[in-house]
């Protein structure tokens, strides 16, 4: 099942253009995001001053501010696009967690227009949650696309007509992704300290849903400086090596190893100076698909050596 895979996910994919260090959350852009691994984005965007662009904002407002406007909506599309063309078996979520503006007139035509014949459409499946990654490559699907529905969480934003497009399948009922914002505004050995909850309240009920587990440190507020606890780059660094041990360890905890299936990162796929490399950090990820019994007998071991998996392996601690 789609929903068993383990994936890495992107965090505010498109703000690798923000030059703002609190809202800049990753380096590279989506073609190099996908070619290092990334199967999963948080999508942000709308339209600013006249084009439509990723965005990091907490409401209407933010969209005004020119730190907070990242990359063209146009280039990301190209990107995958691209990348699809070389790689047609290969499956994406691209998860629209916030919605701002116009979010129907101004992003919704660009997505049919581009993606139209790769995207999961409901009269192939109401919804994704039974759905293996053999029955969505028979079908030549790639993408699958998930819109926000909860009009509470809305920020002043018009929600769209989902009745009125087939391919747009609602966030609340396949997806869960948990954010408790004090503790991702805190320290590294706090929000780690919170992961196992997360997979706690990730309930029975709720276990057939795309499971996002959110690991990013949020920049501090309250503070009048931009230092270290605005920075991301380095709020990424203070986290990433023991972060990168807690996934790995997931090897040795049946019942979160069952849930765990999109791990959302900073940086995901940018190598930062003292650290963990970004390819170890994605292996870190992806090698559990063995644990998960994911990989078929006859490409597992060509899989391990791809990942280096006896190295990785290693590094986790029983």
């Amino acid at each position: 099942l789609l929903v068993d895979v383990v994936m890495p996910g992107s965090h505010d994919a498109g703000t690798m253009s923000i030059s703002a260090t609190n809202l800049h959350t990753q380096s590279s852009g989506f073609y190099h995001q996908l070619i290092g691994g990334v199967r999963y984005f948080d999508m942000r965007v709308a339209e600013f001053k006249g084009t439509v662009r990723c965005i990091h904002a907490n409401s209407n407002d933010g969209i005004n501010d020119t730190n907070g406007t990242g990359v063209e909506f146009a280039t990301v599309l190209s990107d995958i696009q691209r990348f699809l063309n070389d790689n047609p078996y290969e499956i994406l979520i691209l998860d629209f967690q916030h919605l701002w503006n116009d979010f129907e007139s101004q992003v919704v035509p660009m997505i049919k227009e581009s993606l139209s014949d790769m995207m999961l459409t409901k009269d192939k499946a109401t919804n994704y949650l039974s759905l293996t990654v053999g029955q969505l490559r028979q079908w030549g699907v790639n993408i699958i696309v998930i819109v926000q529905d909860d009009s509470g969480e809305l920020s002043g934003a018009t929600m769209p007509s989902f009745d009125n497009y087939n391919w747009m399948y609602k966030r609340t009922e396949n997806l869960r992704s948990e954010y408790d914002g004090d503790t991702h505004r805190s320290s590294a050995s706090d929000l780690i300290a919170i992961w196992p909850s997360y997979f706690n309240n990730f309930t029975e009920d709720q276990y057939n849903k795309v499971f996002v587990l959110q690991t990013q440190l949020t920049a501090e507020s309250g503070s009048e400086t931009l230092g270290a606890e605005k920075n991301l780059v380095e709020r990424e660094k203070s986290i990433r090596n023991d972060a990168n041990k807690f996934f790995r360890n997931l090897k040795n905890d049946p019942t979160n190893l069952a849930k765990v299936n999109v791990i959302m990162r900073d940086f995901v796929v940018d190598d930062l100076s003292g650290v963990d490399s970004a390819q170890s950090s994605i292996q870190s990820i992806i090698f559990l698909n063995v644990y998960k019994n994911q990989i078929k007998e006859t490409e597992l071991e060509r899989f391990k050596l791809l990942i280096d998996f006896d190295t990785v392996d290693s590094w986790a601690t029983a």
